[in-house]
């Protein structure tokens, strides 16, 4: 049930991926031919715009899949929490939890809202929907990712990096053993993101 969840948000997350990519491609390849113009450097902007909007858009959809309309807002600035990065160091230290903290947030959101909508009293109706499940699921996600998800993450992201840039020196046969047989793993999923990236 949760990987159709997950599958469910990488779709709605492909179009911004796939479009962005070309776009960015397109740009080179008019920057390559012609030289970089307004046109070129607008077509740079919009593609990279597109890519920042995918962590965000996979956990908005991940958490709607779970909770419906009520998830989609947590779901949303969760996933863009992790697209930031932010924990409650200075700016400068954020670095993106990627993927993996967007399925996190993505996830998180949409159980809270359903935990929130069935557990807060009958008496609260009139101010449920429209207050108390937005702002506690906000709160709740907001938390979550900046105190728990974002500052681990963000020091197990470079380190993987590393270790996998330090392999390109050795065998190439070891490394590409390894990432290929992390994307053949789920075939699309989130391993196979975490290998591509």
């Amino acid at each position: 049930e949760y990987y159709g969840l997950l599958m469910s948000g990488i779709s709605h997350m492909l179009p911004f991926v796939v479009a962005g990519g070309v776009m960015l491609a397109l740009s080179l390849l008019l920057q390559h031919l012609f030289g970089r113009s307004d046109i070129t450097t607008m077509m740079t902007n919009v593609g990279n715009a597109a890519f920042r909007m995918m962590y965000p858009v996979l956990a908005a959809f991940i958490a709607y899949s779970i909770a419906d309309r009520p998830g989609f807002m947590p779901g949303l600035m969760g996933g863009y929490l992790a697209q930031l990065g932010t924990t409650t160091a200075p700016r400068l230290g954020w670095i993106s939890s990627g993927f993996w903290g967007a399925i996190v947030a993505g996830f998180a959101a949409g159980l809270a809202v359903r935990l929130l909508i069935r557990r807060i009293p009958q008496e609260l109706d009139h101010i449920k929907t429209g207050l108390l499940v937005p702002l506690l699921s906000l709160l709740f996600v907001g938390a979550l990712m900046v105190m728990a998800i974002n500052p681990p993450l963000r020091r197990c992201i470079p380190w993987l990096s590393i270790q996998l840039d330090g392999m390109q020196g050795g065998s190439r046969l070891v490394l590409g053993t390894l990432l290929g047989g992390m994307m053949a793993t789920d075939y699309g999923g989130p391993i196979n993101k975490a290998a591509y990236v």
